[in-house]
């Protein structure tokens, strides 16, 4: 009888070991310390390099004080996060814990406070204070879903690809959008050598602004479709400061070029070819050879010398 009872609980595709602690959790052989609140058991489960999505909660005792100290239904969006399935750091943690799970499961697995703090977020063996060394870390996670890493890079070659050919379409575009948004809007200032074109609304009565000085300017930056991506009202209105011509620079080099010819008190209006902006790469909501339009008022200049 008790030989039939020893050999029921190595088979298995975990090998979990019979028996459970106080809390209800179980020993699986690989040293992961878990309960299932959900478990289906059906499908593949999360592999290294696989893309996982979950949601989940990271819970201990501060001062002891039971504390979660990361939510990601609320910090985030969606409740969840995408993230590639990690290498375990340490035996029975939580790499190991949700390679035992299948999509849709979830489960709450418990490991060392020590192990958390210094083999997973490498803290020199030094407990943060007001947590006691020895009290358990308790991981609860849900597995959203499993993509395995060859179908991810795959999407990632074919997402690439269509990115290639969006930019290369976007670099044949530029010109002929800036030439239907100048005549659309009369603008006749002619473009200096560098395809820049500066038309200054207000004229400057102050400093004439030079290379090394601490410029501090309002601006509102916007796409040729009009579209605002950028403005210092998103600061409270307040200047934006910066050290013009510094190495490496701080802005981008149409504004280098451009601000270097207005005085304290100048507004313009300033068209900044995506070669003197941010090229082939775009930028945030900036798309590749995206041509920059910018309303720029110089509120002051300082000296750096």
């Amino acid at each position: 009888m008790l030989k039939n009872v020893i050999k029921a609980c190595a088979l298995g595709l975990l090998l979990i070991a019979c028996g459970k602690d106080k809390e209800g959790f179980k020993t699986a052989e690989n040293g992961v310390v878990y309960k299932f609140l959900v478990q289906k058991n059906e499908g593949a489960t999360p592999k290294e390099g696989d893309v996982i999505t979950i949601a989940y909660t990271f819970k201990t005792k501060f001062k002891g004080k039971d504390t979660i100290l990361i939510d990601s239904r609320k910090s985030t969006p969606t409740g969840a996060v995408e993230m590639l399935m990690p290498k375990p750091l340490f035996k029975g943690g939580m790499e190991d814990g949700m390679a035992m799970m299948h999509a849709g499961d979830s489960a709450v697995f418990k490991f060392p406070l020590d192990s958390f703090f210094i083999k997973t977020n490498s803290l020199d063996k030094k407990i943060p204070e007001g947590y006691k060394a020895g009290d358990p870390m308790y991981f609860g996670v849900k597995l959203v879903s499993i993509k395995p890493k060859a179908q991810f890079e795959k999407e990632m070659a074919e997402k690439q690809k269509e990115a290639q050919v969006q930019a290369a379409n976007a670099e044949k575009e530029e010109g002929p959008k800036l030439e239907a948004y100048l005549k659309s809007n009369n603008i006749t200032t002619p473009a200096l050598p560098s395809g820049l074109i500066v038309t200054e609304m207000v004229k400057g009565t102050g400093k004439q602004v030079v290379l090394k000085d601490s410029v501090f300017i309002l601006y509102t930056g916007k796409l040729l479709d009009g579209s605002i991506f950028d403005s210092s009202d998103n600061n409270a209105g307040k200047p934006l400061g910066f050290l013009l011509g510094n190495n490496p620079p701080d802005v981008i080099p149409g504004w280098e070029e451009a601000i270097a010819k207005l005085k304290v008190g100048s507004e313009a209006n300033i068209i900044i070819p995506s070669k003197l902006a941010y090229g082939a790469q775009g930028r945030g909501p900036i798309p590749p050879f995206a041509t920059l339009l910018f309303n720029i008022k110089v509120v002051n200049a300082k000296s750096s010398k």
